[in-house]
């Protein structure tokens, strides 16, 4: 949509955390891809592991873990503050994937991944020790979409 030269999106952002006198489908209509906030970001740090262009970027829940999603095919779960791969695997999507996201209420360990090929991968991470963990299992799932 268009964006409204007036907006004030700053004091919208204010008056949404102290109380609910902005609806939050409506702040999320005006703050999707404005100009006006985008044109404030600026890189902060590069992550570099993947080989293939990243397609999806996903948080945990609590914000401490990155994951990334590539051409590649690879599923890479970041430490994004020490800029360090944790943990990285090679998924079993034979095209792009586009999502990977971590499941909720799983303690990060269950990360699904969704590519072009139409599989989805669900992929168990178990902690070896505090700062290392592995891929034990992965599951795929063909999806079908008619219509």
């Amino acid at each position: 949509g268009r964006e409204m030269a007036d907006w004030h999106w700053v004091f919208d952002i204010a008056r949404r955390q102290i109380s609910s006198t902005v609806q939050p489908s409506v702040f999320q209509r005006r703050v999707a891809a404005a100009k006006s906030i985008v044109q404030h970001f600026q890189l902060q740090d590069k992550l570099e592991y993947h080989e293939g262009c990243v397609n999806c970027l996903h948080f945990n829940e609590n914000g401490t873990l990155l994951a990334s999603g590539s051409d590649d095919l690879k599923v890479v779960l970041w430490d994004w503050q020490r800029k360090k791969p944790v943990v990285n695997y090679k998924s079993d999507h034979y095209s792009n994937i586009f999502q990977a996201k971590f499941m909720p209420l799983c303690c990060d360990r269950v990360v699904v991944s969704a590519a072009r090929d139409g599989r989805v991968d669900c992929c168990r991470i178990k902690p070896l020790h505090t700062s290392s963990m592995f891929r034990i299992k992965a599951i795929s799932w063909y999806c079908m979409v008619s219509w």
